[in-house]
């Protein structure tokens, strides 16, 4: 590591997982920094016996909090308001942290941020199956939009399995919300970034995610889900655009359905999950993988359904939670215009020096494209303007080119390109 390294302390909740939490301690024992940098408190979120049975392992400072049920974010709270270290890590109990997890952190911090997530492969319990690959491929497609370059972090990135903060802004914001059974992290990432903060992703702090989940815990995870997603539309309403339920609400057909059963007939909602869950079985045994997601997505949309519905008590009462978040999130966003004829670079540090909600993109007056005002994003930055110009952008940007005479636009190998460029110059709009 180069620079002063800031200490750390690791914040891990557990409940009733005496074993996973044993080798995710025995995992942060092997970490490539001094193990003085290093304080690890375990808050206990159970109501038996201590989960550290045994010694802490050696070289670690190890601390023992209890909270008797009071839930996933209460216990991070707990463990926070104890540590000592500038900077809060939090690790779920079922993570196996890599050698470099902890140092990848701490480095990102001394580069400027102030909220890093770190990656998180999936081992599921059971190796193989439709199920257990559906989740590894879950896993890694979230991460994989991480990794984009240019990638817009929004609230939905913060991820409390493997995320650290700084813990002047962690307590600055009020740390995770005690109300929320699920999707705490969700809240608290909104919040963060709202405060201002630099997230990053950081590929190099990954721990294996031991993955117990089986399809019966994804269905009660997504009627948690449904949950908690009422809760934090009644307390930022603005953020409805940006949650699953919100996109449900054009659906029609078949799809509009599936939404709509658990507020008509929750038994036969119940039912619906129980059928799609048999055909899973007949589906998977002919190896009919396509029919087999499809049935997987409806079991987990009605569940998701079930507990907004059990949330709200009715389909008019979720209609006046909609109408009254459309109400409430009236609040204009702003945006700035951008004139690429100085060339990217201008254009990027222009962005860079103010910060908006959304972008205007424009080449000599003439319309190239939007970067949306997105609730619960990060403020726009100089990269995000040049990834959209290299991809979505680029066709808008090419035709703006020719429009305005300054580049003559041929197709070449089925590829637009500025004909005077060709065969010699370069396009540089730096």
């Amino acid at each position: 590591m180069s620079g002063v390294d800031p200490a750390v302390t690791v914040v891990i909740p557990t409940r009733h997982r005496a074993a996973s939490l044993s080798r995710g301690l025995e995992a942060l024992q092997r970490q490539d920094v001094p193990a003085g940098h290093v304080e690890v408190v375990v808050v206990d979120d159970g109501d038996g016996d201590p989960p550290l049975a045994r010694e802490s392992p050696s070289g670690l400072t190890v601390r023992l909090l209890r909270n008797r049920g009071r839930g996933a974010a209460a216990a991070r709270n707990t463990g926070a308001a104890a540590a000592t270290g500038p900077l809060l890590l939090f690790l779920d109990d079922d993570i196996e942290a890599s050698p470099g997890l902890i140092r990848a952190h701490l480095e990102a911090v001394t580069r400027g941020a102030s909220l890093s997530v770190g990656y998180l492969p999936a081992q599921p319990a059971a190796s193989h199956g439709f199920f257990a690959v559906t989740l590894r491929n879950w896993w890694e497609a979230m991460f994989a939009e991480m990794r984009q370059p240019g990638h817009r972090f929004t609230f939905r990135d913060v991820l409390s399995g493997n995320c650290a903060i700084t813990a002047d802004l962690f307590r600055r914001v009020g740390g995770f919300d005690e109300a929320l059974a699920c999707h705490e992290d969700y809240e608290l990432g909104y919040r963060v970034l709202r405060a201002g903060a630099r997230p990053t992703f950081c590929p190099e702090a990954a721990g294996v995610h031991h993955e117990v989940t089986t399809l019966e815990r994804s269905l009660e995870r997504k009627r948690a889900e449904g949950r908690a997603d009422v809760a934090i539309v009644r307390k930022h309403p603005e953020l409805l655009v940006s949650l699953p339920m919100n996109g449900a609400l054009a659906r029609w057909g078949d799809r509009a359905a599936l939404w709509k059963l658990p507020f008509a007939s929750p038994s036969a909602a119940g039912r619906a999950v129980t059928s799609f869950g048999r055909r899973l079985a007949v589906f998977e045994a002919l190896r009919m993988r396509g029919r087999w997601l499809r049935r997987l997505d409806g079991m987990l949309e009605i569940a998701y359904w079930q507990g907004v519905a059990a949330e709200t008590g009715s389909l008019e009462a979720f209609h006046q939670l909609v109408r009254a978040a459309a109400s409430a999130a009236g609040a204009a966003a702003w945006w700035l215009r951008v004139d690429l004829r100085d060339g990217v670079k201008q254009a990027a540090r222009r962005v860079d020096a103010f910060g908006p909600d959304g972008l205007v993109v424009e080449y000599h007056g003439e319309a190239v494209g939007l970067l949306p005002a997105t609730p619960g994003a990060e403020p726009l930055r100089g990269a995000h303007l040049e990834e959209a110009l290299a991809g979505r952008l680029a066709w808008p940007l090419l035709g703006a080119l020719g429009r305005t005479g300054n580049a003559p636009i041929e197709e070449r190998d089925g590829r637009l390109v500025p004909s005077r460029c060709l065969p010699r110059e370069p396009l540089d709009l730096r």
